[in-house]
């Protein structure tokens, strides 16, 4: 009773672009065929691809081939530390603390990602 069998989808409308969607997901829950969902990812992975070259080209003009490539070797250069300072303060906590840093990292990526679509 009370809800059982359904699920509840919360969201929080922000401005700008939304970096994941779960409309995939959606879909295959709500028993699309396998083909219309395989189908609608290959065009999403097209879309995110136009976008992100389109996103290459500006950044290419704006700062230049040589900035645009350090920047990146950057980006991946934090990625990589900040994985492995994830990855040891998850082995180190609990469950209730893990799902702390988990939050607590994934709200640090949002405002990281919203700043870069700010500029």
């Amino acid at each position: 009773g009370g809800g059982a069998g359904r699920i509840e989808f919360l969201y929080r409308l922000t401005p700008g672009v939304a970096h994941r969607s779960y409309g995939l997901n959606v879909a295959r829950m709500a028993g699309l065929p396998a083909d219309v969902v395989a189908a609608a990812a290959a065009r999403a992975r097209e879309m995110e691809e136009a976008v992100a070259a389109r996103a290459m080209a500006r950044d290419v003009a704006r700062f230049g081939p040589e900035e645009v490539e350090r920047r990146s070797r950057e980006t991946i250069r934090l990625a990589e530390e900040a994985a492995a300072a994830m990855d040891a303060a998850l082995a180190a906590a609990t469950p209730e603390e893990g799902a702390e840093i988990v939050r607590r990292a994934q709200a640090k990526v949002l405002t990281a990602m919203e700043a870069m679509d700010a500029s």
